[in-house]
């Protein structure tokens, strides 16, 4: 699957895309360890990141998750991520919600590009999924993460202690959601 903004496309992927996912995690290791659970070594290996990206083709061929992988526009064989957004948790019928999740490559923040990301997925779960609530988890201390989510509109619900064990503590985290409509 594919969608497109001014700069980006941006891709679902196959297990042909193992080493770059791989690469993808290994060059930011540092940068993402503070959003994440405790990674072990065989997080960065194409082994893993196969059976990963094979686990997505079927969570998305059920409608429960996709994710969606960034690509500069310029980058025509798709050979570098730059980021990448999910939806995952996606619930259908009276609920009609996802929780979303994003990562931006470390050499790639500050010059728009999740945003821009951020406004096509968001557009694709409203119109194409046709879902009525995106739900996002935010740790207090994720100034970047909290300033981009208030642009894109989603508004502050509540907030939660200890909701997900990141780096091995478990991490406070604000609660927004974006109503379609």
């Amino acid at each position: 699957m594919l969608l497109q903004t001014d700069r980006l496309h941006l891709h679902t992927l196959g297990v042909a895309y193992a080493d770059q996912l791989a690469t993808y995690y290994q060059e930011n290791h540092l940068h993402f360890a503070e959003g994440m659970p405790l990674i072990t070594e065989e997080y960065f290996s194409k082994k893993f990141h196969k059976q990963s990206l094979s686990y997505q083709k079927k969570q998305m061929e059920k409608m429960e998750m996709f994710r969606f992988y960034l690509f500069l526009n310029e980058d025509k064989k798709m050979e570098n991520i730059v980021g990448d957004v999910g939806l995952s948790n996606i619930i259908y019928g009276g609920f009609l919600s996802s929780t979303i999740g994003y990562k931006l490559d470390h050499c790639h923040i500050n010059k728009g590009y999740m945003l821009e990301a951020l406004k096509r997925i968001i557009a694709f779960a409203f119109t194409q999924l046709n879902l009525h609530r995106i739900e996002a988890n935010i740790m207090p201390r994720n100034n970047r993460s909290l300033s981009l989510i208030k642009k894109l509109g989603f508004k502050k619900e509540g907030y939660s202690p200890n909701f997900l064990k990141i780096n091995g503590k478990w991490e406070d985290h604000i609660r927004f959601a974006l109503l379609h409509g």
